[in-house]
């Protein structure tokens, strides 16, 4: 059987399917809107936790290696602030240490792979918990969202 018709035939079906019964849910609405003033000004208890080098350090290896988040942040020597827009308002300033001896611990605990128990190589993955949101199509005339 020749299957290179699979290819144009999958690329029509997709041009012409109808997407209007993927209506937005209000369960998916947190986690399209834009964060609140109180939730970017939550990232002040960050203060003091990183040395300037070690922010950009981090950011340039491995939070943004493509340099796409530089137009919304402003960094100096004391601090980093967030923009909304390139350009425009600050939505949080978070301050740097100003030395590796004065760096303080985080508020949350973040463990390196290193840390985190190893588990026999038959059940590499028992213990581990990972929230899950999956997606039912065609309920209800759209999609409905469900936790397990």
């Amino acid at each position: 059987m020749d299957t290179r018709i699979f290819r144009p035939l999958g690329l029509i079906v997709l041009l012409f399917f109808p997407t209007s019964f993927l209506k937005s849910q209000p369960a998916l609405d947190p986690l399209l809107r834009n964060p609140s003033r109180a939730e970017w000004n939550s990232l002040k208890r960050f203060n003091q936790t990183l040395t300037r080098a070690q922010f950009q350090e981090r950011l340039r290896d491995v939070f943004d290696p493509f340099h796409g988040l530089e137009p919304f942040l402003q960094i100096t020597d004391n601090s980093v602030k967030v923009l909304a827009a390139p350009g425009g308002d600050e939505l949080v300033e978070v301050n740097f240490a100003s030395s590796p001896e004065k760096v303080k611990p985080s508020p949350v605990a973040f463990r390196s792979p290193s840390e985190i128990p190893r588990h026999p190589a038959s059940k590499p993955l028992a213990g581990l918990r990972l929230p899950t949101l999956s997606v039912q199509f065609f309920t209800n005339g759209g999609v409905t969202p469900s936790r397990q």
